[in-house]
């Protein structure tokens, strides 16, 4: 669990000594929230960190999970803040329409500055970095997952109206495959987002070796490309997916600063081999752009962020010294990958049900679907609390490239808000897989 309450409770006012009772941090005995990478599990990052630089102290700009951040890697906030307004902190429920896509029920949980909870549509009109680019002439693209592809609630601009519903859409906003075709072939913009589908971002319980191979590939297209000597490459992880850190993050303002995650940055101007140890947050990305191409700030976040492209920097903890002799491309080779067996993915893992009259049901469907290369097999599914049920029509093996379908039913019994968690256990090594189901009844 990464969310807000999850996070919250990992963090324990800063004693950082909870992360074991996040949700599924403690499975059947398996501290995962305390599971950690090797150099031997990500080699090629470790070059990177070695040849380039490694920021240790970048929190994520929420304490919170991945839609918010997403918010502060192309607003500087989660929401407009200012005279006493909200932030998104938790994710809209998530399924192939989101952001500007979601039908009119869907709700993204909001904070204001005094604590108040709320919820809002997930389409927003503040203001965020596409908009000042696009009004100063800087050339931008935001490379992405399309609707049909798990990672499009990472395609953060279908959040903003006035891209979603506008010709943007269509010129700005484009596949993700595209982004190593178009830097091999010096056709990238000044400035570029790009994102993944589920299968290659990381995000627990995805193969770390799948994604670290994607990103090499994408890197690799940058560093043999022509654009490579005026490149600066920022790699960043939106949140701390569950896992245990022992930095308590500042608080900086009612929202965060979130759970401390790696930086990456990689460019020929680049202080070799440094680990800069300033602090950093995603709005500190944004802030960087905003010098090079003198934009104005959105937030207080960016506009008090410390900048990479720091000329007062002290010796040793420069990231960026463009005097130097461009450093020259490190291109890696992709590993072979642990065969993944069988990949279990819920869809959509979280179904809300709004409001349903008590004594009344409502059906939903959600899809187990196994994404991996052997059979899923000895499938269990249960739900948690008793206002939901499901059927399903699971077989005793699921072959790759194949889904079963599941049946979720809410039967409100009182006026309240419910919620429970659909569990599924399997042969997949990445087990259990989690859902999230919601309503109330009215």
């Amino acid at each position: 669990g990464h969310g807000w309450a999850d996070a919250h409770v990992a963090v324990d006012g800063g004693l950082m000594d909870r992360f074991d009772l996040v949700s599924a941090g403690n499975w059947k005995g398996d501290y995962m929230s305390c599971s950690q990478l090797w150099r031997q599990d990500i080699p090629n990052y470790f070059t990177y960190a070695q040849d380039f630089v490694l920021a240790d102290n970048l929190f994520s700009s929420a304490e919170t999970g991945s839609f918010p951040n997403h918010l502060f890697t192309v607003a500087a906030k989660s929401g407009p803040v200012e005279k006493e307004g909200w932030a998104v902190i938790n994710s809209p429920p998530s399924s192939n329409a989101w952001g500007c896509d979601s039908p009119k029920d869907t709700l993204a949980q909001t904070m204001t500055i005094d604590g108040k909870m709320g919820f809002v549509y997930p389409c927003f009109t503040f203001p965020n970095l596409a908009d000042e680019m696009q009004a100063a002439g800087v050339s931008w693209r935001f490379y992405a997952p399309s609707r049909s592809e798990t990672g499009y609630v990472w395609s953060t601009l279908d959040a903003f109206s006035d891209i979603r519903n506008s010709g943007l859409w269509k010129t700005n906003v484009v596949s993700y495959s595209q982004f190593a075709t178009d830097a091999l072939k010096g056709n990238l913009p000044e400035v570029s987002w790009l994102v993944t589908t589920n299968p290659t971002s990381e995000h627990p319980s995805a193969n770390t070796c799948s994604g670290e191979n994607w990103s090499v590939e994408q890197i690799n297209a940058i560093m043999q490309g022509p654009n490579w000597d005026s490149t600066a490459i920022f790699l960043v992880w939106d949140d701390f997916g569950g896992f245990y850190d022992h930095v308590p993050p500042p608080q900086i303002d009612a929202y965060g600063l979130g759970i401390r995650v790696p930086m990456l940055v990689i460019s020929p101007y680049a202080v070799a081999g440094t680990v800069v140890h300033t602090q950093y947050e995603l709005s500190s990305i944004l802030k960087f752009i905003e010098d090079n191409w003198g934009l104005p700030p959105m937030s207080d976040h960016d506009k008090n962020a410390n900048d990479p492209w720091d000329p007062s920097c002290t010796a040793g903890q420069c990231v960026f010294n463009f005097n130097q002799t461009p450093l020259p491309p490190v291109i890696l080779k992709t590993r072979q990958c642990p065969p993944p067996g069988p990949v279990a993915i819920l869809h959509p893992y979280i179904i809300p049900f709004g409001n349903v009259k008590v004594g009344s049901k409502l059906t939903k469907p959600m899809s187990l679907a196994n994404e991996g290369t052997s059979p899923l097999s000895t499938i269990d599914i249960e739900v948690t609390k008793g206002a939901f049920t499901q059927t399903n029509n699971c077989p005793a093996s699921l072959k790759p490239g194949s889904k079963c379908q599941i049946q979720i039913t809410f039967t409100p019994t009182e006026k309240v808000r419910s919620a429970s968690q659909v569990i599924v256990t399997d042969n997949d090594t990445a087990q259990p897989q989690f859902g999230v189901v919601n309503g109330t009844g009215q």
